[in-house]
């Protein structure tokens, strides 16, 4: 049996010549390639799993951003009062709170809610902001 078509990491593989005069000859060249093709590709996935705990991460000179995942209430605390301080040194305005903030929450379902009615949620307060994210 031949061995597989070499070819640097990272390139594909080289072509493989087919003959119609032998069968044998065609199927174990395939072979080889599927072998190559096996060896190098990963079939390694890299999907979060959904039960993935979030994080919480903070400079106060910037908003504070909790990565997706599972929304724990010590996390979500941690989060509020990150956006508190980053507010203070900001000097941001009661009526900008919620914009300037929100897409610091990453988690897609969390996004989707705030997207379903954006405009009714900018209006209103940072503190009713953070209830209604306990809430959904």
């Amino acid at each position: 049996m031949s061995s597989p078509p070499s070819s640097p990491p990272g390139s594909p593989p080289s072509l493989i010549s087919v003959s119609n005069s032998d069968s044998d000859s065609f199927n174990n060249n395939i072979s080889a390639y599927k072998q190559h093709l096996n060896m190098t590709h990963s079939t390694k996935t890299t999907l979060l799993s959904t039960k993935t705990t979030a994080h919480y991460l903070s400079d106060n000179s910037k908003p504070p951003i909790v990565t997706s995942g599972e929304l724990m209430p010590e996390l979500l605390a941690n989060f509020e009062n990150g956006c508190y301080a980053y507010f203070s040194m900001k000097d941001v305005s009661d009526n900008k709170q919620v914009l300037k903030i929100m897409w610091g929450l990453q988690d897609a379902r969390v996004q989707v809610w705030y997207r379903a009615d954006c405009d009714t949620t900018n209006k209103g307060s940072f503190s009713d902001f953070m209830k209604a994210v306990r809430a959904n």
